[in-house]
């Protein structure tokens, strides 16, 4: 990975618990990690930041998820999501994540999933992103187009 910037990570989901769960297992990564309880302190978070990847539930309080990872494809459109659901109210999980992919390319993962499973996750994520940014730039090093 790089060691010029801070990748960071913006996890989003208003059970106090899986934010700490998430928080944990990724606790021995190289990555900023911020927090919120709410679709909307996750986007009002990220105001001004690059986010390169954000972990958020589908559903919360106020405008949930769906309507966060809109916000975040306007002022992030390179960041990759994660969407994480263990269903609401009847829902199963997998209806939710499907309802999140319908919102363009997200990952998703059901809850309850182990921390290893997210961390890999999260991980490979950020190696394909650094390996695809170290290809565009020497391609354009060697004179070529992206």
């Amino acid at each position: 990975m790089s060691k010029f910037r801070q990748k960071v990570v913006l996890v989003v989901d208003d059970e106090e618990d899986m934010r700490e769960v998430i928080e944990d297992s990724l606790e021995d990564s190289p990555l900023e990690i911020i927090s919120a309880a709410s679709a909307e302190a996750g986007a009002e978070a990220v105001e001004n930041l690059v986010i390169d990847i954000a972990i958020i539930d589908v559903f919360m309080p106020g405008k949930g998820g769906l309507w966060l990872i809109g916000e975040l494809k306007r002022q992030n459109p390179e960041a990759d999501i994660i969407v994480i659901s263990g269903g609401w109210q009847g829902m199963e999980a997998g209806k939710t994540l499907k309802a999140a992919e319908a919102t363009g390319p997200v990952h998703t993962l059901n809850k309850p999933f182990l921390p290893a499973e997210l961390s890999n996750l999260v991980m490979g994520l950020i190696e394909a992103r650094e390996r695809a940014i170290e290809a565009r730039n020497a391609a354009l090093l060697a004179g070529g187009t992206e």
